[in-house]
């Protein structure tokens, strides 16, 4: 849906004559899988990306039909984390009892990350109250298709929890299948913990604060490993830049309707790493997509119409000058 946006609106400026700026266009749908070679794009082809705005086509609106401009991302990352307790597995009645298997120990630690209350236990994550919009709790209920005897987790509004604090979930689990169960105590496994930070979080610490509980943690002297990725940063959008005014006057105007500013609790790593390369850079974050878009899901989509008018969105390329338009290939959602 970036491209379609953007490809569009493109169009439509080139339509009365030639272009009024420059237009750098990044393709980039490596993020899904990892942010390997990001850093090498944007700070060794700096001279060459070098801008005076982003636009950044990986957002979504609040509601189909309800236009959206982005106010912040949270930072993300995650960590690998591999329990050993023997070097082949054992038999479960001959050994049962005195041995621990990989999976009780990992899952204890797992468990540690959070409080009964659904808090997380890491101390001195960054995390503050969210000034701007709020999301109901039944809005966020029908929109995640949480089962209704599920509590939600943690404290604060639905707003603080999503967008301006912390966030830790269990994104795999690797020990031997159901289908594969045989009466041998499990000698190995593995487990990826994600985290989300928010805005102004220093992420390196994060990152390492999230390993080092996870060490502590560990029961029963069993070995630990921990591998972690490179973090990505969190960003608080500058609602006060003329890009920003022209991009909510543009919404506005295709819609007919006002624009919500909210913040986004998904993670964008392209936009930290292009403030911290052009410092001064101006940050646009919208998209078409919407509650409905069922991201990183079944069935993920896009609304038509909202894709119709926020291609519509050319008035923003006519005014800003030079534009660094990153377009997300595979869907306008969050990371």
């Amino acid at each position: 849906s970036g491209i379609v946006i953007h490809a569009a609106a493109l169009r439509a400026v080139r339509a009365d004559g030639p272009l009024p700026c420059s237009v750098k266009v990044i393709v980039e749908g490596e993020e899904e899988c990892s942010t390997q070679h990001l850093p090498e794009l944007v700070r060794g082809q700096g001279d060459l990306l070098r801008s005076d705005v982003a636009v950044i086509a990986d957002g979504g609106n609040y509601r189909t039909g309800v236009p959206t401009i982005g106010t912040s991302i949270r930072g993300a990352t995650h960590v690998t984390v591999r329990v050993d307790v023997l070097p082949i597995a054992q038999h479960s009645g001959a050994f049962g009892g005195p041995l621990p298997d990989a999976i009780m120990a990992l899952s204890r630690m797992l468990a540690s990350l959070h409080d009964d209350d659904g808090e997380i236990t890491i101390e001195g994550l960054h995390g503050f109250p969210w000034p701007g919009t709020q999301v109901p709790e039944d809005e966020f209920r029908e929109e995640s298709r949480v089962f209704p005897e599920v509590e939600l987790l943690g404290t604060g509004t639905i707003a603080d929890r999503t967008l301006s604090k912390p966030a830790i979930n269990v994104l795999a689990f690797e020990a031997p299948r159901v289908d594969e169960v045989a009466n041998q105590i499990v000698p190995s496994a593995r487990a990826v913990v994600g985290l989300r930070m928010a805005p102004g979080e220093d992420y390196a610490s994060a990152a390492d604060r999230l390993a080092a509980h996870l060490r502590a943690a560990a029961p029963w002297g069993v070995r630990v490993q921990i591998d972690t990725e490179e973090p990505g940063a969190g960003y608080i959008v500058d609602p006060t830049t003329s890009a920003y005014r022209s991009a909510r006057a543009a919404l506005a105007t295709a819609f007919d309707r006002k624009v919500v500013e909210m913040g986004s609790g998904g993670s964008i790593p392209l936009v930290p790493m292009l403030a911290e390369t052009f410092p001064g850079i101006e940050v646009l974050i919208w998209g078409a997509g919407d509650h409905r878009s069922n991201f990183h899901s079944i069935d993920e989509s896009v609304d038509i119409e909202d894709l119709e008018r926020t291609r519509a969105d050319d008035r923003v390329e006519r005014r800003a000058a030079p534009l660094l338009i990153r377009l997300y290939p595979d869907h306008g959602g969050r990371p």
